[in-house]
């Protein structure tokens, strides 16, 4: 009877661990910038309401990295492609030393997108995944 009860306790810990534990280790372990090349990559005219939600926790997040807002905001209120704002921002981005490389190529990609990425852009996507 004790081995049957450890069993069931044994069971009911893993999947309690697999629906809870298990979304928030993988969660924590994307970057904010994996998060948008996934987004951009699926990316057809406009972010699904789904994909905002995340581009608003990116961009809201307090501890965050200015570039990471500047492309989540550039995300969230594209529309076919990136509005005149939003251009300016990720513009700035390019010609500051301090962003980084992949920030930078999410940021071109971003530029030139026109409904969706390009078969090019999908490749450099890929790699920032």
């Amino acid at each position: 009877m004790n081995f049957r009860k450890l069993n069931t306790a044994t069971i009911l810990a893993t999947i309690i661990l697999c629906l809870f534990g298990l979304p928030n280790v993988a969660i924590s372990e994307t970057s904010p910038i994996q998060q948008m090349s996934i987004i951009t990559a699926h990316i057809n005219h406009f972010p699904t309401d789904s994909d905002k939600e995340t581009l608003k926790m990116i961009g809201s997040n307090m501890t965050g990295d200015a570039e990471n807002k500047a492309l989540a905001k550039a995300l969230i209120n594209m529309k076919h492609s990136i509005t005149a704002t939003d251009k300016t921002a990720l513009e700035m981005l390019l010609t500051d030393d301090s962003v980084s490389a992949a920030a930078k190529s999410l940021a071109n990609i971003l530029l030139g997108i026109n409904h969706k990425p390009s078969a090019e852009d999908l490749e450099i996507l890929g790699k920032l995944m």
